[in-house]
Formats: structure tokens, C-alpha cells, sequence
């Protein structure tokens, strides 16, 4: 069963959101601060002008001759916007909850008017800013110009509160990137390291930050530790490989030649061979990485790979391929490590996959393939290659440590012929394809070895 990846979000986008949510915070923190410290002095400002228009209204009433009282307050509607009227007690006044006025407003109003004074938004279904005043113990209603009045807040905060949220924004994006640049450096690092990709890695050890510059500097001197001991170990590998084997071939020639019984001559000569087949694992698996990927048709590699297995030779009757690929089907692979993952794979199920009860023992593989749609919008979908024996299978213990180097699992599945390398040479190589490799138990017994590949998207592949 395949992990279940969980949802996760890079260190770029975590500063991001982290420094654009406290600058948002601040910066409408600070908007609202700006607005209740304009807020108060333009509602004083307000109110003043209202007082003062109710004023000035009641004072030219009261002196008005009460003919001419009427005319006033038409003339006084039609040139300074001041509308009055007498104050009904069937007047309808807005609710509580309906009541737009300004609360710094009313309270400047009641504040100058006196906390007999009334407030309100509407009045017999008409807004406005109402205000009540009396005149010779008469009540009448004030409807101040809107157009007239200073607004108790303005617009200007808007503006001001987009541009500081823009600024805002871009700081944290740039902050986020100066602090997340470094960290990505060092992961490209880390694969290249992973891939044994040491020919261009080296990070720079010239920045102004301490801590980064110390860690670069500490990397790459660990880095340039492992690449040399990378090309002592291929030296030494290979200087074993030639002092091996040269004895070995004089060997195997001396006891094809000298040993009469056909029968031990034949013992001889195998054990020769195996001893020569161990050395070239341990060749394999010492061999650096950091190849260049390029478009492989998957279904031409395997067909000829299982060609070379099950032909004429001696395991010719040891195996049995049931091979599903049909179609060309194009992968991202590096083609000489494809065709080692495939030829070990095979002779891996070859020695410990026989099916059990057949004589001769005979190992039964069928290999099918599985497209796997793109997780994210403009990624490459993924290939896996499905390779299922039906041999005894291992234990659940062993399973997880098949890979490891060395390692053989039972007896039910382990012969002394093997060097415990072929499944570590396996998972090293698709590693350095940036590929996967996992395993599991078949339904009904055996070993299934499931190979997760990247599409090739420049090639019509049918996914």
C-alpha cells in the first residue's frame, strides 16, 4: 500500500503568509487608529456647524414678525439649504437599529444642544440628519444640508490603507525570499549530493549573513570530503576489479584445461563465474551517479531485456515472463541504468522467485504497467511498472529490508549464490533517475516490485 502523501507548503510561502498576515494586521490596526483620531475632530467640526445653523434659524424666527415667519423658513430652505419644519407627535423617527447618525456626531450635537435635543437619520420616511429644537416652547425639526456638512470620516483611508497593504505585501514577498533563497540553495545541494552529482556543487561562501556563510562553507567542505572519498572508493573498486579478475579468468582457463572430470571441471567453472558475477555487483553498486535523463521508450527496454533473460542459455528453462507491454510507452531514464534495474530484477526473481512445487523450478513473472495522472495543474503524469513473482514471498520484517546492502532474507528465499546487492543496485539507480522503487507483497503470495517512473510530456504517451 503506497503512502498517502500529506499537504504541505514551502518555507517561502510560510514567511509569506506569516509576515503578509501581521503587516495586514498592523496596517488595519493603524487605518483604524487614523480613522478614530480623524473621526472626533470632523464630528466636532460638524456638530459645530449644525449648532450654529440651528442658532442662527431660532434666533431669526424668534425675531421674525410671525406673518412673515413661513416666508423665512421657505427663503432660509431655498438659500442655505436649512429646511424646517414643525415637530408632530405622529413624527415616525428611525429605530435604533435603522438610525445611521454618527455616535461622535450625536453625542457633539447633544453635547451643544442639550441632552433634550433629538437625532436621527429619518423622519416620516425621509434621511437626513434631523435635529430638534424648540422656539417659544414650539418644537420644530431641523433637515441639515447633507451637501453642506463636513463628512464625519472621509474616503482617504482607502486609499492609504491599499497602499500600505500593497507595500506591506511585497516586504513580506521580498523578506520571504531573502530568508527562504539560501535554504533552497542548500536542499538543491542536498539532491545533487543524493544523486553523488559532485561536479558543480559549491555554494557560495561569500555572503554578508554569518550563520549562512559559516553553513555554506561547512557544506562545501563536506561535500569536496565526500566527492574524494567518492573517487577513492571507484579507484579502489576498480583496481580490485582488475587484480580479481585476471587470476580469476587464468583460473577458469587452467581448470577447463587441466581437471579431467568433466563433472568437478563444471563445479569449477561455475563457482568461477559466480565469484565473477559478485565482482561485478560490487562494481554496480560502487558506481557514481549523476546521469542525464532523456526520453526512453519504456515497453522497447523491457521486451529487450526479457530477451536476454529467458534466452538460450542456462536459465533458459529457470524463466517465464509474461510481458503486458505492448505500446511504446516514454519515460524520463537514463537508458543504461533502466536496463540494469530491469535485468536485476529479473535475475532476482529468477533465484529466489521460483514458484513452489514446479520441477524444474521455474519462476513465473508477469509485468504490467500503470499510468498515474499528474497530482498538481502542469505536471508530468508518472509511469509505474509493475514486475509480480510467484515465489514464496518474504516476511514482513524482511520485506523492509531488502534493499539493504548485503542483506538476504530466509532461506526460503535466499540461496548462498547471491552477493545481497542486486535489489540496493536497484533502488541506487532509479534514486539517481529520480524515479522510485517500491515493494510489496503480490495478492496470493510472492513479491511485487512496483517502478515509478516520470512520464515524458513532449512525447504523445496516451496519458
Amino acid at each position: 500500500m503506497k503512502p498517502v502523501k500529506a499537504f504541505s507548503i514551502g518555507l517561502f510561502w510560510r514567511i509569506f503568509f506569516l509576515l503578509a498576515g501581521l503587516l495586514a494586521a498592523c496596517t488595519a490596526a493603524w487605518v483604524q487608529i487614523a480613522i478614530e483620531i480623524e473621526a472626533g475632530p470632523r464630528a466636532q467640526q460638524t456638530a459645530q456647524q449644525v449648532s450654529t445653523q440651528i442658532n442662527l434659524s431660532r434666533a431669526a424666527l424668534i425675531h421674525a414678525d410671525p406673518i412673515y415667519r413661513m416666508a423665512l423658513i421657505k427663503s432660509m430652505a431655498k438659500q442655505e439649504g436649512v429646511r424646517i419644519w414643525p415637530k408632530e407627535m405622529e413624527d415616525v423617527i428611525a429605530t435604533a437599529e435603522r438610525d445611521t447618525v454618527d455616535v461622535r456626531l450625536r453625542w457633539s450635537l447633544m453635547q451643544l444642544l442639550g441632552p433634550d435635543a433629538t437625532v436621527t437619520s429619518s423622519v416620516n420616511g425621509e434621511p437626513g440628519l434631523w435635529v430638534s429644537f424648540a422656539i417659544d416652547g414650539d418644537d420644530y425639526w431641523l433637515l441639515a444640508d447633507p451637501s453642506r456638512l463636513p463628512p464625519v470620516t472621509s474616503g482617504a483611508w482607502l486609499l492609504w490603507l491599499s497602499v500600505a497593504f500593497f507595500l506591506a505585501v511585497a516586504g513580506a514577498a521580498l523578506i520571504a525570499s531573502r530568508l527562504s533563497a539560501p535554504l533552497h540553495s542548500l536542499a538543491r545541494a542536498m539532491q545533487a549530493i543524493r544523486r553523488g552529482d559532485f561536479a558543480n556543487l559549491r555554494l557560495d561562501e561569500n555572503l554578508r549573513t554569518t550563520e549562512i556563510r559559516e553553513v555554506n562553507r561547512g557544506f562545501n567542505a563536506m561535500a569536496a570530503q565526500l566527492s574524494q572519498l567518492e573517487q577513492d572508493r571507484v579507484v579502489m573498486m576498480a583496481g580490485l576489479s582488475h587484480d580479481l579478475r585476471t587470476p580469476l579468468t587464468r583460473l577458469r582457463l587452467e581448470a577447463e584445461m587441466s581437471v579431467p572430470d568433466s563433472e568437478a571441471r563444471l563445479g569449477m567453472v561455475s563457482d568461477i563465474d559466480q565469484m565473477d558475477q559478485m565482482i561485478h555487483k560490487f562494481l554496480e553498486y560502487a558506481r557514481p551517479g549523476g546521469q542525464t535523463l532523456v526520453a526512453v521508450d519504456l515497453a522497447a527496454v523491457v521486451a529487450a531485456r526479457v530477451a536476454r533473460a529467458t534466452g538460450v542459455g542456462p536459465h533458459e528453462s529457470q524463466l517465464l515472463v509474461h510481458n503486458g507491454l505492448t505500446d511504446a510507452l516514454w519515460i524520463m531514464a537514463d537508458p543504461t541504468d533502466l536496463g540494469r534495474v530491469i535485468s536485476n530484477l529479473l535475475e532476482n526473481a529468477r533465484r529466489y522467485g521460483a514458484t513452489p512445487g514446479s520441477e524444474p523450478a521455474v519462476a513465473e513473472i508477469e509485468i504490467t504497467v500503470g499510468p498515474t495522472p499528474p497530482t498538481r495543474k502542469g505536471e508530468a503524469g508518472q509511469v509505474t511498472l509493475y514486475l509480480r513473482d510467484h515465489g514464496p514471498g518474504v516476511s514482513d520484517a524482511d520485506l523492509l529490508r531488502l534493499t539493504t546492502p548485503f542483506f538476504r532474507a530466509d532461506t526460503s528465499r535466499s540461496q548462498a549464490t547471491g552477493s545481497g546487492l542486486g535489489l540496493s543496485i536497484v533502488e541506487k539507480a532509479m534514486a539517481q533517475m529520480g524515479a522510485h522503487m517500491h515493494l510489496t507483497h503480490a495478492p496470493g503470495g510472492g513479491l511485487q516490485v512496483e517502478l515509478v517512473f516520470q512520464a515524458e510530456s513532449a512525447v504523445g504517451t496516451g496519458l
